[in-house]
């Protein structure tokens, strides 16, 4: 009986019922039964404590019925909320005011605005509040929106997208990296990490044609070159370049370099061929086989029959899998790998589509990098320290967030005038 009679104490006292703010006056305020009347929080949430209490002390409202009960609740219980949003409130405005400094200078960053550009954003929002939220004037003058205060938001945003990179390096299985480098307008040489495989690659292919020029121009106001070059030369090579393109397929973001699945076909059959012509010793595709001139191929198409053999079963759950197949075809390459290819049935294959995925289709990531450069070191701003371009540009182009409201909430805020 006592085991059951403490079990039955302890459900009530978990949770506050709803009549006992009609009943009592009290109300449930971070998991504490809170008196209306008085304020006085009770440490236990059980029906008697709450009884006791408005008998003891508040009983003449026992003499409200009704509507004039309801209202007189409705009337103590907006005085509680105004009295716990006065001390509340302070701390959130406080808050909200680094937040939207740090919301402000990120989008200067994005945009590759000078930062002392934020002032002109700060008087925009003034004089917008003064017309349409003038209870909040003050809110909107006390956000810190200075050039220097923006360099100081913008390098915080930066370190924290490094730090994460960082973090997530550790997990990684595969990744690729190259080097080039570019001048800005004060001859200063900075170099970037990309993929630089597509332009060696049509260089190539212009020397096996025999083209009169060996590569694109590549415009950029940081260089020599004139635009009016640059779009010469593209029309001159727009056949080679027209050629080039279908022979690399078509770039785009977050691509594979192959079709992982349509490769597991097109090898089975090329060992398929090479089995039957090596049964007849024929040798056209073994050139270095040729050229030792064996007296019989059987062997080798032995060994071509048991590569048939292994990678059949190897592969074969992925290709009489129709839910794979039907995935496949549906979803992006991507998710497809990521989510549909269990680790535990396809480990190989999916460190291979792991492996593919690392590596870059396109150089756009770097041209695209080289245009930020341009606008964020323009003539008027020659002058920017190469820290700060550094912090502008990594929150301008890179895919990782920035812990916006995390860093603004971190960030220690003096109440004081700002510029």
């Amino acid at each position: 009986m006592a085991t059951s009679k403490k079990r039955k104490v302890d459900a009530e006292c978990r949770a506050f019922q709803e009549k006992w703010t009609h009943d009592y006056f009290f109300l449930e305020v971070k998991g504490k039964p809170v008196c209306l009347v008085c304020g006085e929080a009770l440490a236990v949430m059980k029906k008697a404590n709450l009884e006791r209490h408005y008998s003891s002390r508040h009983a003449k409202h026992s003499d409200l019925k009704g509507q004039m009960r309801l209202d007189k609740i409705n009337a103590l219980q907006r005085t509680l909320e105004s009295q716990q949003a006065a001390f509340t409130r302070p701390r959130c405005d406080r808050d909200n005011v680094i937040h939207t400094s740090y919301v402000v200078s990120e989008l200067i960053a994005k945009r590759l605005r000078p930062h002392i550009e934020g002032e002109f954003v700060k008087e925009c929002m003034v004089a917008a509040a003064e017309l349409l939220a003038p209870d909040k004037l003050k809110l909107f003058k006390s956000v810190s929106l200075s050039r220097r205060t923006v360099s100081d938001r913008i390098t915080d945003l930066a370190q924290d997208i490094e730090k994460t990179l960082k973090d997530s390096a550790g997990d990684f299985q595969f990744f690729s990296l190259a080097l080039d480098e570019t001048t800005d307008l004060t001859n200063t040489a900075h170099c970037l990490f990309f993929k630089g495989l597509n332009s060696r690659q049509f260089k190539e292919l212009l020397n096996d044609l025999d083209s009169e020029y060996g590569d694109l121009v590549y415009y950029c106001e940081v260089r020599w070159l004139s635009r009016g070059n640059m779009l010469i030369r593209f029309y001159e090579l727009r056949d080679e370049v027209k050629q080039f393109m279908e022979m690399k397929g078509k770039p785009g973001p977050n691509q594979f370099l192959s079709s992982l699945l349509s490769h597991v076909k097109s090898f089975e059959a090329k060992l398929k061929l090479w089995k039957v012509q090596l049964e007849r010793s024929n040798t056209v595709h073994f050139p270095i086989l040729e050229g030792q001139k064996p007296s019989t191929t059987l062997e080798y198409a032995g060994e071509c029959a048991q590569l048939i053999e292994a990678f059949s079963e190897r592969f074969q759950d992925l290709q009489s899998n129709d839910e794979l197949k039907a995935r496949y075809n549906n979803v992006p390459l991507l998710e497809f790998y990521k989510h549909y290819l269990s680790n535990d049935e396809f480990p190989t294959l999916r460190k291979h589509a792991l492996k593919y995925a690392s590596v870059f289709g396109t150089t756009y990531c770097c041209e695209h990098f080289f245009s930020k450069l341009t606008i964020a070191k323009c003539q008027l701003r020659t002058r920017l320290t190469e820290t700060n371009l550094e912090n502008q540009l990594r929150v301008a182009t890179s895919s990782v967030p920035a812990h916006v409201k995390r860093i603004a909430k971190e960030k220690h805020f003096h109440f004081q005038p700002s510029h």
